[in-house]
């Protein structure tokens, strides 16, 4: 049985004075901002509620991928495409994601009028680029990556009149005569309470970071592994769940994934000003440059806190705990780390290995369809992730890994032998949520929506498991647009597939 939502409906003294917003946004990253957005647009009175000190959430750690069909950019580089298609070809990364179907197909009907706003509002898009299974190019991307969503929709939210406070960790939903009206948050070690006419909608992303929720959820490896977000810590699932929201899929996870530590400074274009003209610049570059012009800029990224690629294991290499134990023999390898003795290890390889991955179709990560990164992109780049040495004694040594352990998991190379590393089993992102109509209404255990309450991006996911690049920004974005628009009572009718 969930837990009651709390009845108290009195404001905190200490509550901030003037009228109470018509609708409250819970968490400020990409999905609550383009609710918060879509929703002060139509007319309401939006307040943003942000746990933390300031923009951040899962959009900013993300490259920037955008999937969706019928977009401005595939009609400028005559591209016929069409929502049908882009809902049959989400399936065929993950026969799993054709549930729930409804809130399949309002993703990918609302994906182009989605990024089609975001651009009219100042975000600079290149592509679209290939990515399969896509039958057609979809994956746009902002420039020059992830962050940008939240500039360009902090930017709008403050011109259309949003308020944001930060610092306002919400715990609890508030019950009104009708259902939720309202929250209670701490802030300044005050606790507070606020009321809204519209309701509330939740979008404080996933609960990859929330030990206890993913102990209750999920399998050993994804409880053990690494979160790339350590602030995902399910705040929004919580109170769904306590308001009696129906819950599906709360077991699916995007990871463990192998994937190497972020570089101790970013990479130089996530520093530049994001100033608009310069981002067309760099757009119209990437756009109508060559790829081999483009493909160093891009490589900067690919090496700055990507995944190895499958193809170095098919090439002999093999992957090794902190101790030097060889990982994968009994098992998915990166499991197997998530749960091993420091969470951390090497891949290591030969000089024979490194001299194949040096050129196509021998790459250590990808932006599919742009561009590659090579083993001496990593030696350049991220001199940090490379180490040498003449034996498996001397590369024991170098990584204080146990001699012995070394020379039995890499017996099959041989000569001078390199680690990359170190490697960790991280947790992009969890893929349960609660349960949403096309409106994103939360739904009860006897689908039906409860009053006042919406839920988007990671919280209102509805167990759509989104397989492929560009899939969860495309979700973010557009299920926050959808209950902004929905909360405020100006969504418009469904677009022509």
């Amino acid at each position: 049985m969930p837990r009651p939502v709390c009845e108290e409906f009195h404001l905190n003294p200490s509550s901030p004075s003037g009228p109470d917003p018509d609708l409250i946004v819970v968490g400020a990253g990409g999905a609550g901002l383009a609710a918060a957005v879509a929703a002060a647009q139509a007319g309401a009175r939006v307040l943003v509620l942000e746990k933390l000190a300031g923009l951040a959430g899962t959009t900013s750690r993300s490259v920037g991928s955008f999937a969706a069909a019928g977009t401005r950019l595939q009609r400028a580089a005559g591209i016929r495409d069409n929502a049908q298609d882009f809902a049959e070809d989400i399936v065929l990364a993950c026969s799993e994601t054709a549930e729930p179907a409804d809130v399949r197909h309002m993703l990918a009907r609302e994906a182009a009028p989605t990024l089609d706003w975001l651009e009219s509002m100042g975000l600079v898009l290149v592509g679209p680029f290939p990515e399969p299974p896509n039958r057609v190019p979809r994956m746009h991307n902002a420039v020059p990556a992830g962050m940008s969503y939240l500039k360009v929709l902090h930017k709008a939210a403050l011109g259309a009149g949003v308020e944001l406070r930060f610092g306002c960790r919400v715990a609890e939903l508030l019950r009104g005569p009708t259902g939720i009206a309202g929250v209670s948050y701490r802030q300044d070690g005050a606790q507070k309470q606020v009321r809204a006419r519209l309701g509330v909608i939740l979008a404080a992303g996933d609960f990859s970071a929330d030990t206890g929720l993913r102990e209750r959820f999920l399998a050993a490896p994804a409880v053990a592994a690494v979160p790339i977000n350590p602030q995902s810590t399910g705040d929004g699932h919580r109170m769904a769940m306590e308001a009696g929201a129906q819950m599906r899929r709360m077991d699916a996870v995007f990871g463990p994934q192998l994937r190497f530590p972020p570089p101790a400074a970013a990479p130089w274009f996530h520093r530049l000003p994001h100033w608009r003209w310069l981002l067309r610049i760099a757009a119209a570059y990437v756009a109508h440059m060559p790829k081999a012009m483009i493909a160093p800029f891009v490589r900067q990224l690919l090496v700055a806190h990507m995944s190895p690629a499958q193809g170095l294991f098919d090439a002999g290499c093999v992957l090794v705990d902190s101790t030097g134990r060889r990982l994968g023999e009994a098992g998915r390898a990166v499991d197997e780390l998530a749960v091993a003795p420091g969470g951390a290890g090497y891949v290591i390889g030969d000089r024979r290995i490194a001299d194949r991955f040096r050129a196509y179709p021998y790459f250590i990560s990808t932006a599919p369809g742009v561009a590659y990164a090579y083993f001496q992109d990593y030696e350049r780049g991220r001199p940090d992730l490379v180490r040498w040495a003449p034996d498996r004694a001397a590369l024991a040594r170098a990584l204080g890994l146990d001699a012995d352990l070394l020379a039995h998991s890499a017996a099959g190379l041989q000569g001078e032998l390199f680690a990359l590393g170190p490697v960790q089993a991280m947790l992009t992102v969890t893929e349960g949520g609660a349960r949403i109509d096309t409106s994103c209404r939360v739904l009860d255990e006897s689908d039906r929506p409860i009053p006042g309450l919406y839920a988007v991006g990671a919280v209102g996911q509805s167990g759509l498991l989104l397989k492929g690049h560009g899939l969860h920004l495309a979700w973010a974005m557009t299920s926050g647009r959808v209950a902004g628009l929905a909360a405020a009572g100006a969504m418009p009718e469904p677009a022509a597939g």
